[in-house]
């Protein structure tokens, strides 16, 4: 990996630490091949962790009505 590569993926971990802390946005997950909430709970748990707050997660669904909004828990948003 370049010099250049390795100072992009430190500036991205802070960002994306910066981000978490701040608890200001609302993290989506697009993805025709995920097809089960199970999938996509490793990783809002470990954004839960990194933020040490709540975070709100939003699964987009190919194919979903638009419009169509469903709860799967208190911080998980399928639609």
């Amino acid at each position: 990996m370049g010099e250049r590569e390795i100072k992009r993926l430190h500036f991205l971990r802070r960002k994306l630490l910066e981000d978490l802390e701040a608890g200001e946005k609302i993290w989506v997950w697009k993805s025709a091949a995920t097809v089960d909430a199970d999938q996509l709970q490793p990783l809002l748990n470990a954004l839960r962790a990194l933020a040490g707050i709540p975070c709100c997660g939003w699964w987009r669904r190919r194919g979903t009505s638009a419009g169509f909004i469903e709860r799967l828990d208190r911080d998980f948003i399928k639609g």
